[in-house]
């Protein structure tokens, strides 16, 4: 593997949609969604959105998780904790497989569920596939941790 594959990002822009409980639209959003190949097991996904009614943008808000949950998201539900992500096949108003959601939630801030494209997503995982291809990844332990053992 080369130099420049594990020292370039991966970075996907999108347009994502926070839906209520009937997934419905609620709001749009900006999303990004971010690879480093030397932390090859996580993605960064930023969203950002104009507050309703006001001339304010909301965040970046960042939500760090497995690049895993993405893949497996795309095709069946994936996610136990913070971050669940399923297929929008069959889903009322998303009757196909072209949209996955992704909900996110925090003991403080509640939950918000956001539905993407899946085509752009499964380009990017197949990015990041050619960066590092699964069963490949590595990650170097601080040099702290390795003279304490």
């Amino acid at each position: 593997m080369t130099a420049s594959k594990l020292t370039h990002r991966s970075f996907r822009k999108l347009v994502g949609h926070m839906v209520d409980g009937q997934y419905r639209v609620i709001e749009s959003m900006q999303v990004a969604l971010v690879f480093y190949p030397r932390d090859p097991f996580e993605i960064l996904m930023s969203l950002s959105y104009r507050v309703p009614d006001c001339s304010q943008h909301w965040g970046p808000i960042e939500w760090v998780f497995a690049v895993d949950l993405l893949r497996d998201g795309l095709h069946r539900p994936a996610g136990l904790g913070d971050v669940q992500v399923w297929p929008g096949e069959g889903v009322f108003l998303w009757p196909d497989a072209g949209v996955i959601f992704v909900r996110l939630s925090s003991p403080d801030q509640g939950a918000a569920v956001i539905s993407l494209a899946a085509a752009p997503i499964r380009r990017f995982l197949a990015e990041i596939e050619e960066k590092v291809p699964p069963g490949t990844e590595t990650i170097e332990a601080p040099d702290f941790v390795c003279g304490a053992w």
